[in-house]
């Protein structure tokens, strides 16, 4: 017997972490749970996961503002082009 609700839930189902990706990646680890913070910061920007995090601890540790950027760099941002 299905319970109630299975299947009238809205979204998607929670990821998790996993691949060879992963591979020095400070911080988060093969079957974590992918939060909609850490997707948006991965694919929406090209930063770390968890960008905000490693920020905040760049600004505590009093760098300043291009290093606190620099914090949660993981490369290149992606690029936008008009067409």
């Amino acid at each position: 017997m299905r319970r109630a609700g299975t299947y009238t839930a809205r979204g998607e189902a929670p990821g998790v972490w996993l691949g060879s990706g992963m591979t020095g990646l400070v911080g988060v680890a093969a079957g974590d749970p992918v939060t909609a913070e850490q997707m948006l910061n991965l694919f929406g920007s090209g930063h770390h996961p968890l960008a905000g995090q490693l920020r905040a601890q760049a600004v505590a540790e009093g760098l300043d503002d291009r290093a606190q950027v620099r914090a949660a760099w993981l490369g290149q941002p992606y690029r936008v082009y008009a067409n």
